[in-house]
Order: structure tokens, then C-alpha cells, then sequence
């Protein structure tokens, strides 16, 4: 039973891993022709982060604040952007310490490779419902994933800050694929 649940854990960290490089495949796009620098993704603003309280200090989950989710779509852009251009090594450096210790960069690559196809077909995301537990330094943000052939895909990111800017502790695929054409 022990190994069965390690094997679920691992796939479901491998999935997580692969989405987001898959992610950053699709915004910088796959041209034999020198890449332009991509425009940032889009973010979706969430209202307003709420007070603190009197000693400065958030108890719970609030909503991100602009810095915050523009870290957050730093770090899957530049995964996006190395696995577009086949360097899974930049690529599993943007998984935080957490991942890095469980999963090797030769797991990482199959389950982008093998896993998440579609995340390599140069998708457009957007990035929308974050939530940050400031006094953990994590956050999870929702990013919806759109292929060229119109395939619409959902992944829920958890995040963690690190001294070197967020880095992604997995993703999880929250729906199935569905066509917009």
C-alpha cells in the first residue's frame, strides 16, 4: 500500500511538473526564427489583498496582490519559455527545493514529454484566482491554458517563495480538455 500511494504522489507531482513546463512551451512559441521577447502573460486582477492586521501580519489566505501574481507569471513564463526551446534544465529549475527533492530532472522531462503533450503545443495562459498565505510564503493561483487548435485546459498551481522568486511546488490538472471551435 506504501508503495502504491508513493507512486500516486509522484505521479500526480510528475503531472504538475510537466503542465507547468508545458505551460511555458506555449507562451514563447515553437520558430526556427529568433524569438522576439514575449509580452508578459496575462493577469487577471483580483480585488484588493484585505488589512492586516494590527501587527502587520495576514492570519489567513487573502487574495494576491499585483507584485505577487506578477512573480507568480514570471516563473511559469520562464519555464514556458525554456521548455520551448527543449532547456528542461532552466525548465526544472523554476520547481521549487520541495519538488526538486522528490522528483529528478529525467522524471520531470518524461512527464512533460509523455504526460502533457498539449502544454508543448505553444498555448496562450492566463493566470486568474490567486490566493497567497503570506505567513507561509506560498500561493496558488489558477491558470487556464489554451492551445492553438482552441482545447481548453485548467491547472491549479501551488507556489512557494523562495529566496531566488516564487517557484512552483506542482500543478494539477482540474478538468478535461474541452474544444472552443
Amino acid at each position: 500500500m506504501l508503495v502504491n500511494d508513493r507512486r500516486d504522489l509522484l505521479a500526480t507531482h510528475l503531472r504538475n511538473v510537466g503542465l507547468l513546463g508545458a505551460l511555458a512551451l506555449g507562451i514563447s512559441g515553437c520558430t526556427g526564427l529568433p524569438a522576439a521577447p514575449a509580452p508578459p502573460p496575462e493577469v487577471v486582477e483580483s480585488s484588493p489583498a484585505p488589512t492586516p492586521s494590527q501587527d502587520g501580519s495576514q492570519e489567513g489566505p487573502s487574495t494576491c496582490e499585483v507584485a505577487i501574481e506578477q512573480g507568480l507569471a514570471t516563473t511559469i513564463s520562464t519555464q514556458i519559455d525554456a521548455l520551448s526551446a527543449s532547456d528542461f534544465a532552466t525548465a526544472y529549475s523554476m520547481a521549487s527545493p520541495l519538488f526538486q527533492s522528490s522528483f529528478s530532472q529525467a522524471a520531470f522531462e518524461n512527464v512533460i514529454t509523455d504526460g502533457y503533450a498539449f502544454l508543448l503545443e505553444s498555448p496562450r495562459f492566463v493566470l486568474s484566482d490567486c490566493i497567497h498565505l503570506e505567513s507561509m510564503a506560498q500561493a496558488q493561483t489558477r491558470v487556464t491554458v489554451t492551445t492553438p487548435a482552441g482545447e481548453i485546459f485548467v491547472l491549479t498551481y501551488q507556489m512557494s517563495e523562495q529566496p531566488a522568486g516564487w517557484r512552483i511546488d506542482g500543478a494539477s490538472l482540474s478538468g478535461a480538455g474541452s474544444s472552443t471551435t
